[in-house]
């Protein structure tokens, strides 16, 4: 947990109290047990990055998304000035990573409509040294639209996500050789998706992009290996149909959404919803 002294905490106090327009994880569980996130916002007045939480650093002071024009940055990898952490935490293949967001004691936006998708990708050896650029990603794990409601943007898996109090589960797959390995967690924001519609790759605005990362270790027998992986900054150009598009119109057009990026890895294991 982290601790701050007073002046340090009213600074942080009055900085959340703000309503930053975004976010970034919380709290995470893996194996039963809790780490707290890091926050950037702690970060920008002095805060120190704890050495005992998986959550990649970061210095993406209010959660600001990434957009298209950033989808071939190094940022687009783990979030603004991410680098990884200084542990993995222990967890079984085949169970549930659980993570919450944050936002001023609220969860993420409820009117910011949009797929959850997540990646994972071996170290190769300590994920507190690696090179992030160097992460080969595959997606284990996708949802986004999810049934119409009364208004034009229906129900989508963020939504499912702010209604269950923040929370995320994460299913780790089975049999995955012992090692280290990122798990990049990723919120696609749509609102404003419509911006981009006829702009080409990489414009400047559209869909909005919030990655994190977790660093995990899995012990065991585990054979399976991940292979076919790509690196975060080829996953989205910005112009695919699933994020260059408009989600606010009538009659509810978004029952036939693509979830943008690469196809499910052959071992993805879906968690239960």
């Amino acid at each position: 947990m982290l601790f701050v002294n007073p002046p340090t905490f009213l600074l942080l106090s009055a900085l959340t109290s703000t309503g930053l327009a975004h976010s970034h994880l919380e709290k995470l569980w893996a194996n039963n047990v809790e780490y707290e996130a890091w926050d950037p916002n702690a970060g920008s007045i002095g805060a120190k990055y704890p050495s005992d939480t998986p959550s990649w650093y970061t210095t993406n002071v209010g959660g600001n998304p990434l957009k298209p024009n950033m989808a071939k940055t190094n940022d687009i990898i783990c979030a603004k000035g991410a680098s990884p952490a200084n542990m993995s935490a222990p967890i079984d293949a085949g169970s549930e990573l659980t993570v919450k967001w944050w936002m001023s004691g609220y969860p993420f936006p409820d009117g910011h409509w949009g797929p959850i998708i997540d990646y994972i990708a071996p170290c190769n050896g300590p994920c507190s040294s690696v090179n992030p650029a160097d992460l080969q990603f595959v997606k284990i794990a996708e949802r986004g639209f999810i049934r119409t409601t009364s208004s034009a943007e229906g129900y989508w898996a963020t939504n499912e996500m702010v209604a269950n109090n923040g929370t995320w589960a994460i299913r780790i797959p089975s049999g995955l050789k012992a090692g280290e390995y990122v798990i990049r967690h990723e919120l696609i924001a749509l609102h404003i998706a419509y911006e981009a519609i006829g702009k080409g790759p990489y414009y400047t605005d559209g869909a909005e992009f919030y990655p994190q990362c977790i660093s995990i270790k899995i012990d065991g027998t585990g054979t399976k290996a991940i292979t076919g992986g790509v690196a975060a900054k080829s996953l989205y150009r910005g112009d695919e149909p699933g994020l260059a598009l408009n989600i606010h119109v009538m009659p509810n057009n978004n029952t036939n959404y693509t979830i943008p990026g690469p196809a499910l890895w052959s071992g993805a294991e879906l968690a239960e919803f």
